[in-house]
């Protein structure tokens, strides 16, 4: 990113900021129009949906989950495929709890709340996402009379302490919603202890000040009280009269609570101090609103929980910070003097069993002891493929059981959603080993004005694609028409993932006829200039690059991106799990859009084709290379090298499972691949030629060839107890699932030896 702040974070990049000439989906498939939701949204709600998002009716998820969410004491595990509409499923009842109260407390007291409570928490599972989340939050809450803060904690934008610091002196308002990610908001809550330790260490709250200086940070003092008007000066006495009165009234309830009780507790003046400021919403706490629970949102939480590192993250939260905080208060009948019930079971005369009296000495202490209440605490559980995954039905269970809520299960599946998320094409395409990295120039040079994510599992891989693309795309000339080459990975820096991410995302793909009819327009132009030439014009014999882009990414970029103008997804390396393929796909055909995702599955070359392949190689070496520039070849000599001479009865039969698995659950259908020209040659040129290239490509055959983890070790206590044994012996060993790749597989597709 350009400048390390939160300001340069841009809206308009997330939604599109006009409605489409032209739509693939039609509005009337959804049943549920906004006004129709019930309970009834809030005004503002419906006119952001309507005029904001351009979303005039709730897709099945958000008609779903809103409800049952926006209702206090409720929470949901919601399964629904990717690109439906999920974060709009759970921003919108988060800003509809705050606005309800913000509402109620202003019917009651006549003025706006002004609270700088945390009273929402959204947890991502990358930085990407939570930002990408953070902009939509953004947006849609300054649709919202009340002032409702939207703060993003991810280390990037800001340290978690400039967090902490900006939120403690910016302005009051109806609440803040903090988005982060569960290793980020750990750092966050550090920061904020820091901050109130040193806050406490100088007998100051956070805001103590208020009363004493204005928002400019200028002191108030007698002489400058003296210079202001009567108007003035009245409203200021009067807020500091009213200050000094609440104060007093918690000194006096904090009094009478002591004297209630035989335990004497010594309250310092920081406490209290303390205290008054975060009953006049003056402090930043981590606390809900009064007699309303606390919202935490896991987004990807079948990502989040499966991951060991982020579930003990997430974990840490709920039960350290949440929970304690969040408790019902006990009624003042309950609490009764430990010392009182002790003396009461010791005056019993007459009693000879001492064993006896300790017994009944101790259940009067257990029982003058108050009961362990529930937390008011909700929590929504999002993701792809949540329904399925123990973890998350593990962590809700044990929610449930801690807090006062219940849980909803929305589950959408894909084949029980209606058409406006159905427009995603799944297909595989079968190739020989050496003409994979062919078969997917020229599938995108079959778009080259549209926008590509290729998927990879190693970062070995895919910087060894990328250079390779970006060195068939130079040139007058080039093989490879689309210029404009991301890469986005778990190595990365985070500076320069983001701003990776952000150049892909903020790219305008410009129609090809548009340039083409530019390139018209200037020949015309020059033929006018010399007509004695017109016509012996010379025919150009290249097309002009396309506009599009490619982000070459591995599964850091699968999980809830939403880049709306992408058509089409490829996945160089088959992905290792069902979970991982759902995710990939989501990145196209979202909110009703129309995409293609095409699976590339090497099969080696057939032992009966070798002398034929061979002959048809040394025919396209005597040919210039000049001849085959073209998108579409005719030739019909070199024609038959692009034919297909492969079938599923050639793969191996794990790899065959693997392919019906995928065809169970997703309709996979065969991609073919017109005759085109032959660039096999040319590929192998350049990588013999390029030193960097060859380093590259034994580097990445090695990855490829490696064995990929797809489950972090089961436990044994998950396990049914026919599993136990095996569970047991398999406890220390990840599971891991066998590469596509052999070796010389992947020597063949990469270096086309």
């Amino acid at each position: 990113m350009a400048s390390n702040t939160i300001a340069n974070l841009d809206v308009k990049r997330v939604r599109r900021g006009f409605e489409p000439e032209q739509k693939n989906w039609n509005d009337d498939l959804l049943e549920t129009p906004w006004e129709d939701v019930a309970p009834p949204l809030s005004k503002h709600t419906v006119f952001a949906m309507k005029n904001i998002f351009f979303f005039s009716h709730a897709t099945s998820v958000q008609a779903s989950a809103i409800p049952k969410l926006s209702s206090p004491g409720t929470s949901c595990v919601v399964e629904a495929p990717t690109g439906c509409g999920k974060t709009l499923a759970f921003l919108v009842p988060i800003l509809e709890r705050i606005v309800h109260h913000c509402d109620a407390h202003v019917a009651a007291h006549g003025r706006p709340l002004l609270t700088r409570n945390i009273v929402s928490l959204v947890l991502s599972p990358s930085r990407v996402l939570a930002e990408q989340t953070f902009v939509v939050a953004r947006g849609l809450a300054a649709r919202f009379p009340h002032d409702i803060r939207v703060a993003l904690c991810d280390g990037v934008a800001e340290t978690p302490a400039s967090v902490v610091e900006h939120l403690s002196k910016g302005s009051r308002g109806g609440g803040i919603v903090l988005i982060s990610t569960p290793t980020d908001v750990l750092d966050f809550l550090a920061a904020f202890d820091a901050h109130r330790e040193k806050r406490a260490a100088n007998g100051l709250s956070s805001t103590t000040l208020t009363t004493e200086k204005r928002s400019g940070g200028i002191e108030v003092t007698d002489e400058l009280l003296e210079e202001q008007d009567e108007e003035t000066k009245r409203r200021y006495l009067a807020k500091k009269a009213r200050k000094e009165a609440e104060q007093a009234a918690l000194e006096q309830k904090v009094a009478n609570t002591t004297t209630k009780t035989t335990t004497t507790t010594t309250v310092s003046s920081s406490s209290l101090s303390s205290s008054s400021s975060s009953a006049n919403g003056e402090e930043l706490i981590l606390r809900a609103h009064a007699g309303t629970p606390f919202l935490m949102v896991v987004d990807e939480a079948d990502v989040v929980l499966k991951a060991t590192s982020m579930r003990d993250a997430v974990v840490q939260v709920v039960l350290h910070r949440l929970v304690p905080d969040h408790r019902e208060a006990a009624a003042p009948s309950s609490v009764v003097s430990t010392e009182d019930a002790v003396d009461a079971s010791a005056k019993k005369k007459g009693s000879r069993n001492q064993k006896r009296d300790r017994e009944e000495g101790n259940n009067a202490v257990a029982a003058s002891q108050p009961a362990l209440v529930k937390a008011m605490l909700d929590v929504g559980l999002f993701g792809a493929t949540a329904g399925y995954s123990k973890k998350v039905q593990q962590f809700s269970a044990a929610v449930e059981g801690l807090c006062h809520t219940t849980f909803a299960n929305v589950f959408l599946r894909r084949e029980t959603t209606d058409m406006f998320v159905s427009q995603l094409s799944n297909k595989y395409c079968l190739c020989e080993s050496h003409h994979v990295l062919h078969t997917l120039i020229h599938f995108l040079n079959l778009h080259p004005c549209k926008k590509h994510f290729i998927f990879f599992n190693s970062s070995a891989v895919l910087m060894f694609v990328k250079t390779l693309l970006s060195t068939l795309s130079e040139g007058t000339r080039p093989t490879l028409y689309v210029k404009h080459i991301y890469a986005m990975y778990e190595e990365m820096k985070e500076s320069t993932k983001f701003a990776e991410y952000n150049s892909f995302l903020q790219h305008t793909p410009v129609a090809l006829a548009s340039v083409q009819k530019a390139a018209l327009a200037k020949k015309q132009m020059k033929e006018e200039k010399n007509p004695h030439f017109s016509s012996g014009w010379k025919r150009d014999s290249h097309l002009p690059p396309g506009t599009g882009a490619i982000l070459l990414c591995t599964d850091v970029a699968a999980f809830g991106l939403d880049v709306r103008d992408v058509d089409y997804v490829y996945h160089f390396e088959p992905p290792v799990s069902l979970r991982s393929y759902v995710h990939r796909i989501g990145r196209v055909g979202r909110m009703g859009m129309r995409g293609t995702s095409v699976l590339l599955l090497p099969v080696p070359a057939k032992d009966q084709h070798n002398e034929e392949q061979q002959k048809l190689r040394e025919r396209e070496r005597k040919s210039t290379s000049a001849r085959y520039h073209t998108i579409a070849n005719t030739k019909s000599s070199t024609s038959a090298l692009q034919g297909s001479t492969v079938d599923e009865s050639d793969l191996e039969e794990e790899k065959a499972k693997y392919l019906e698995q995928l065809q169970q659950s997703h309709k996979l259908e065969r991609q073919g691949l017109p005759p085109v020209a032959p660039i096999t040659s040319i590929i192998r040129a350049v990588i013999a030629d390029h030193s960097g290239l060859q380093r590259l490509g034994r580097s990445a055959a090695i990855n490829l060839c490696k064995p990929r983890v797809v489950e972090e070790p089961a436990d044994a206590a998950d396990a049914d107890d026919e599993e136990q044994d095996n569970v047991k012996q398999q406890k220390d060993t990840p599971a891991t699932e066998a590469s596509w790749y052999d070796a010389t597989l992947a020597v063949q597709t990469l270096l086309l030896d």
